[in-house]
């Protein structure tokens, strides 16, 4: 075995207790970072929902007015 070898060898005999604890640290990262874009896609969403029912809500109160103004009230 070469030296390269025995450092490798060395390296995956410290790490792999290991192993196991930094997949579940890279997962419980990579879900946070998913779970933080999910509320902002959704807060955008529901941004987006509440200026979409606003604009129909003023619009419909201008044609309601509009329909009481002409009837004659």
């Amino acid at each position: 075995m070469t030296l390269i070898h025995q450092v490798v060898i060395s390296l995956v005999k410290f790490v792999y207790p290991y192993i196991e604890f930094v997949g579940v640290l890279v997962i419980l990262v990579g879900i946070g970072i998913g779970i933080f874009d999910l509320v902002e896609i959704v807060s955008g969403f529901f941004k987006d929902l509440v200026l979409w029912g606003g604009i129909v809500l003023i619009l419909y109160c201008i044609r309601h007015t509009l329909d009481l103004f002409f009837k004659g009230i």
